[in-house]
């Protein structure tokens, strides 16, 4: 029996589910006719454990909350966690992001990559385990669709609670050959009411740099010339009308996750710090740049460091004003190694004229490489992509793992890979599709060992 060739019979399959589950615009929406969630992401988990069930699963709905698709038998669990919400889709689309488009080899939609992907080409893998009578070794599979992850991973707090831990398992919401340790995390907000600026709005969520920043300030308040040359000269456009002595700047840049601020242009960053340059002189604007660096490494506020598997990150995602205040979030993402306490500590003794509120923070995750969670899974990848020198690698990124018990990431992205994940024109490849449903198969037959 060749798995790929039985992958390949069934791609209609895995092309409908997902062309399905991207349908929904599954963005949270709290409490909304009594969901925790939201409306469609409660339809998105229906529709996924409808599916499940066709294919031979067992299924669970735990609350709305999140729910799961299970086969086999026996006390030992293994888990896969995938998530069906979704940031929002923002800006800059070429298609309909909640149409699953072909185009070049690709599928584009929002959460192609982010994780209905994944949450599909599991489902297949499960529907394949099934069909093919595929030795679990006395064990259960578990593949739990979470519906909070973008949000705060209330769900998976929710599941722990009803279902307690499994035995092993992993999450393909991050990068492969493997993920074994995720930074520390850290969210907040800051505040401000000392400004001139008449309104400022932009970003779509607190773990994205915001790809659009639009602002109103007095006219003739800056140097429009020295302004419209910084922001050329970094990459980043913008738009101006005035009407009534009141100058509207719109600052596009590009957006990315904020585990990898590297791959995109924060558009708030830029307009703050070329608003400084070319005269503008502010309280907010310029404590904004004491606060905020443009390689959102920490700097201004003294907290960039790094340990042997990476460094620290910084982003401000989203930012408005209302009232006469201006807020905006924090995200910041902590060495592995290193104490995300000490960052905490150090953030609230720095004098500034925002007021920072810590809303949470998290401690980092590693699983040695010898671990037998970590080296089953290298070895479903080494075996399927041939790649004897694969190593597993540190991530920016916070997933399911760090709320899951004996949990790390395994996918979803290939290596070298830009899918646009949390950014406009998601994309995934549609051969990695089918070559994600052959590595969870092969990764559910190691850990069943």
């Amino acid at each position: 029996m060749e798995l790929r060739e039985e992958i390949l019979k069934n791609k209609e399959v895995l092309f409908d589910v997902l062309k399905t589950l991207v349908s929904y615009n599954s963005v949270e929406n709290k409490n909304e006719e009594g969901t925790p969630f939201g409306v469609e992401v409660k339809k998105c988990l229906d529709k996924a454990l409808e599916y499940g069930k066709s294919f031979g699963c067992k299924t669970k709905n735990l609350d709305n909350y999140c729910g799961y698709a299970e086969i086999g038998n026996g006390e030992e669990t293994i888990g896969i966690a995938c998530h069906l919400d979704v940031v929002p889709a923002g800006n800059g689309w070429d298609t309909d992001p909640f149409t699953l488009t072909e185009k070049d080899g690709y599928f584009y939609g929002r959460g192609v990559s982010d994780d209905k992907g994944a949450a599909s080409a599991s489902l297949i893998a499960l529907k394949l385990i099934n069909d093919l009578k595929l030795d679990l070794n006395g064990k259960k599979v578990r593949l739990i669709f979470g519906c909070n992850e973008e949000t705060g991973s209330l769900c998976m707090k929710h599941y722990n609670e009803i279902e307690g831990p499994f035995d092993y398992g992993f999450t393909p919401d991050s990068e492969f050959p493997c993920v074994n340790g995720e930074k520390g995390h850290i969210k907040g907000t800051f505040r401000c009411s000392d400004t001139t600026l008449i309104d400022i709005k932009g970003g779509v969520a607190f773990n994205a740099l915001c790809d659009k920043c639009t602002i109103k300030l007095p006219e003739n308040a800056y140097d429009t010339s020295v302004l419209d040359e910084y922001l050329k000269e970094n990459g980043l456009n913008i738009e101006r009308t005035i009407d009534n002595d009141i100058e509207t700047l719109t600052v596009i840049g590009k957006s990315a996750h904020a585990s990898m601020p590297e791959l995109g242009l924060n558009a708030i960053t830029y307009a703050m710090y070329g608003l400084k340059q070319s005269g503008f002189d502010d309280p907010f604007v310029n404590e904004y740049c004491n606060f905020f660096d443009l390689e959102s490494a920490g700097k201004a506020l003294g907290i960039d460091c790094e340990d042997e598997y990476g460094y620290l990150t910084m982003v401000n995602g989203v930012i408005e004003k209302n009232n006469d205040e201006i807020s905006g979030t924090i995200d910041i993402r902590v060495p592995v190694t290193l104490k995300t306490t000490s960052i905490v500590d150090k953030i609230k003794q720095k004098e500034t004229i925002f007021t920072v509120i810590v809303d949470s923070y998290e401690n980092a995750l590693f699983y040695p490489e010898d671990s037998h969670l970590v080296k089953s899974l290298m070895t479903a990848y080494k075996k399927v992509n041939k790649e004897e020198n694969a190593k597993p690698s540190i991530s920016g990124g916070g997933t399911y793992a760090k709320s899951l018990k004996n949990c790390v990431a395994f996918g979803c992205e290939f290596p070298n890979n830009e899918n646009n994940i949390h950014d406009a024109n998601e994309k995934v490849k549609i051969e990695e599709l089918f070559l994600q449903v052959e590595l969870y198969i092969n990764a559910i037959l190691e850990l069943v060992k």
